[in-house]
């Protein structure tokens, strides 16, 4: 019975532990909605003028995108935790 125990209790406390919240708290996040313009296309990626935003992947466009073209990213930006930094919803060509 001692042996059942002993096999028992850390499957015990580490269904408890599970619930914990791991470092850096819950993420928070904040929508946004903006307008870049291209700046460079290279190597399958899209970068973009002035701002801080990290280049993306040719996958979010249904069409080419040219260098110059205005496109509207939404997101959610991190704000607090440790979490990825930025997700992306929805790249849209603005005409």
């Amino acid at each position: 019975m001692n042996l059942l125990r002993c096999a028992l209790l850390p499957l015990a406390l580490s269904s408890v532990l599970s619930g914990c919240q791991k470092d850096g708290g819950p993420c928070v996040y904040q929508e946004f909605e903006d307008s870049f313009q291209i700046a460079k296309i290279q190597e399958e990626q899209v970068q973009f003028e002035g701002r801080i935003m990290p280049p993306l992947a040719m996958h979010w466009f249904a069409q080419p995108p040219q260098v110059g073209q205005k496109i509207s990213i939404r997101g959610k930006r991190l704000v607090q935790g440790s979490c990825n930094p930025l997700e992306i919803l929805s790249v849209r060509e603005d005409y």
